[in-house]
């Protein structure tokens, strides 16, 4: 059933699933994940993409927006060497802070997204990062 696929499926997106170039990952990894990951997200309803998922606090939406936002950033700070979107902090206590206030700005603005406009830019997001790496 989709709504515990979705639900499931958050902590993948969490970070707890595998990246191309991080320990452990390949892009075969990274391909197959993001297919079924892709082909799930075609199969939800609008209730289910503003369900809660397993981020307090965030919806199935929310943390969809934010895989879109890892991959923007990894485009562009590794495959094109821009660090303009790069957090810089002193201490790293304020490492945590500085993400989390990164995150909600990204989250704010973007759920004005539809569903279909954050689905399709996550593929050609994945594409991209196929692509380069």
């Amino acid at each position: 059933m989709a709504d515990e696929r979705a639900f499931g499926y958050t902590f993948e997106m969490l970070g707890y699933g595998r990246m191309v170039g991080d320990a452990g990952g390949d892009a075969c990894t990274f391909r197959q994940e993001r297919s079924d990951l892709l082909a799930l997200l075609d199969e939800l309803s609008p209730r289910q993409w503003a369900a809660p998922s397993a981020a307090g606090g965030w919806t199935v939406k929310d943390i969809v927006l934010h895989l879109l936002d890892g991959d923007l950033g990894r485009l562009s700070r590794g495959r094109d060497g821009d660090l303009t979107g790069q957090l810089r902090v002193e201490r790293s206590d304020s490492l945590a802070n500085a993400l989390a206030a990164k995150n909600d700005r990204w989250i704010q603005a973007t759920r004005q997204f539809s569903p279909r406009v954050i689905r399709d830019l996550l593929l050609h997001s994945t594409g991209q990062i196929d692509e380069w790496t």
